[in-house]
């Protein structure tokens, strides 16, 4: 069976490369660029949706900075903020929930991303960061309860030893 090869759409309309014919068709229908007609279809998502909850002008007062991520501050809410360099405003941080049944957030460490528990930042925020002998505890048992009245610090082993039985070196 012989086929014949047909032109692209592009060529046969006198375009001279599809990019010029998908500017023109994009333009004709009332959008500034591609991004802009992407993002009206919901094809592109903007770039920090997942992280960014809210925008705020200023951070709270009673926040106080996470020791093991600069420039991320926490509230005794455990609501996370972040001093944003592009927008010139605070951001509010999203936390999603892991796999583990605590909540995550984000921070940019030294250009890197990095999942870092929610409670363990209130603590170390709020009572100062503790060696590896030391876990925080949510008193009602609620993984998700990050309130600094829920949250305390405990003995890594006096803790296991609440949810496993005692613990054996």
């Amino acid at each position: 069976m012989n086929m014949k090869k047909t032109e692209p759409t592009w060529s046969r309309q006198g375009f001279k490369s599809q990019y010029e014919y998908q500017t023109a068709w994009i333009n004709k229908h009332g959008y500034k660029n591609p991004r802009e007609y992407r993002l009206s279809k919901g094809i592109d998502e903007i770039k920090d949706e997942w992280r960014v909850k809210d925008i705020e002008d200023s951070c709270p007062d009673n926040a106080n900075e996470i020791p093991f991520a600069p420039g991320y501050f926490i509230t005794s809410d455990a609501t996370i903020y972040h001093k944003s360099r592009m927008r010139k405003k605070w951001i509010i941080i999203k936390q999603q929930v892991h796999k583990s049944g605590y909540c995550a957030f984000q921070p940019y460490i030294d250009g890197k991303r990095h999942v870092k528990y929610v409670h363990r930042a209130l603590m170390s925020a709020f009572y100062g960061d503790r060696d590896n002998n030391y876990e925080a505890h949510h008193m009602n048992r609620d993984k998700q309860d990050n309130t600094l009245e829920n949250v305390i610090w405990m003995d890594k082993y006096e803790h296991r030893s609440l949810a496993r039985g005692p613990y054996n070196k």
